[in-house]
């Protein structure tokens, strides 16, 4: 049994393993996952995904309805994590940046040279509710084809 009553707007959460309380749903975490759905980028290419993308096409021009995906309610970006198939190469970078309507945040992750992984935990980024999220990618000139997925957190 919940240890509270409920206000409009709550939701029911397991407090610890004995315990469920009502808590107010701007405590939710949601989380936005994707992969290049099996498809390796090739080198020196720029690609748009949805923030949950699993298709096997790559876009290469981000559009609205597309390539992003609205935001139900005010939001917080944030803890973006990416791993790569293959390693970028020595001198080499990938990039994976969140996007709001279609323009680069502050919430981005560079992977260079032998790495295979990397993540933003430092950047926030607060968007209103109605603001369309994307993913955008862009593969180093030289770095071989990878395929790539990623996960972020909304708060």
């Amino acid at each position: 049994m919940p240890t509270n009553q409920p206000t409009v707007g709550d939701v029911l959460a397991c407090v610890n393993a004995a315990q469920v309380a009502w808590v107010p749903l701007t405590n939710v975490t949601s989380v936005w996952s994707g992969t290049t759905g099996g498809s390796a980028p090739g080198a020196g290419s720029t690609i748009y995904l949805p923030p949950g993308n699993t298709f096997n096409s790559l876009p290469t021009t981000d559009s609205s309805a597309i390539t992003r995906t609205p935001v139900t309610r005010t939001t917080t970006l944030q803890n973006l994590y990416v791993v790569l198939s293959a390693a970028p190469g020595t001198g080499k970078t990938n990039t994976l940046t969140v996007l709001t309507n279609g323009v680069a945040s502050a919430l981005s992750v560079d992977v260079a040279g032998a790495a295979t992984t990397g993540n933003d935990i430092a950047h926030t980024v607060s968007v209103p509710a109605g603001t369309e999220i994307g993913v955008r990618l862009m593969t180093a000139i030289g770095a071989p084809s990878s395929r790539t997925a990623w996960a972020f957190e909304g708060r």
